[in-house]
């Protein structure tokens, strides 16, 4: 359509339509004050394009960005609520465990009571006791353990992408049986930019990363990512010529 409206000689469609779309290009459509900081942009930029059909056009694409943006936006909210759940549901689990520990040391506990400690072993007992504090520590290490060796677990490739030019998108799957949340820090070449996503993957769920998530254009060999959790890189991924 573009193609068409710039042979008609009305005005440099091409250039104008580069200029409209860039902040859905450049910005960050991960979160929704983002996006629609990026759309509202978008928007006010259309105003400048005097071809009603180039107008037209353009401000389609924009919503169907802005749509499938939003639909990514909300999965990721989703996600992360599941994974907070989760997580709290794990603490909850550990400190019942290791309460209901401490109650079946108590109930033997009368009965050793009248026994008085002969050997050095015993007289040197420490008491099995953790403080609420304790057990959330020891709860919360358990659920960063399971978090790494979920990320650890992930499918990591490349799709093609739908622009047809070569380009590639992310494609992260978790085949494990827990959420796998980290920061994926991505490079150009040459490292000459970068973006730092945070992504959330439930059970049996994949993530897809490209522009509309937020990147400087689709993947493009040489570029790379890592994946981080709690500061600690888990593994990396060169994206290659072909997939």
């Amino acid at each position: 359509m573009i193609a068409g409206i710039l042979a008609a000689g009305c005005e440099n469609a091409e250039e104008k339509a580069r200029y409209v779309k860039a902040p859905l290009v450049t910005g960050d459509l991960t979160s929704r004050p983002a996006l629609n900081e990026a759309v509202s942009e978008a928007r006010t930029r259309l105003l400048s394009v005097r071809d009603r059909q180039l107008r037209a056009e353009l401000s389609k694409e924009i919503e169907q960005v802005y749509e499938r943006a939003l639909t990514s936006v909300r999965e990721v909210e989703q996600q992360r609520g599941a994974v907070t759940v989760q997580h709290a549901e794990s603490e909850r689990a550990a400190a019942a465990a290791l309460e209901s520990e401490r109650q079946r040391k108590l109930v033997r506990a009368p009965a050793a009571a009248g026994r008085t400690a002969t050997t050095p072993a015993a007289r040197k007992a420490p008491a099995e006791h953790k403080s609420p504090a304790e057990r959330r520590r020891a709860a919360l290490a358990e659920f960063r353990e399971r978090t790494k060796d979920a990320v650890a677990g992930l499918q990591v490739g490349v799709r093609n992408s739908a622009l047809g030019d070569g380009t590639k998108v992310l494609v992260l799957r978790n085949p494990t049986p827990n959420p796998a949340s980290f920061d994926l820090r991505c490079y150009t070449r040459n490292d000459a930019a970068q973006r730092t996503f945070s992504i959330i993957i439930p059970p049996g769920g994949e993530k897809h990363i490209g522009f509309l998530q937020g990147w400087c254009g689709n993947f493009k060999q040489g570029e790379r990512c890592e994946a981080y959790v709690d500061g600690e890189r888990i593994w990396q991924y060169d994206v290659p010529s072909s997939y």
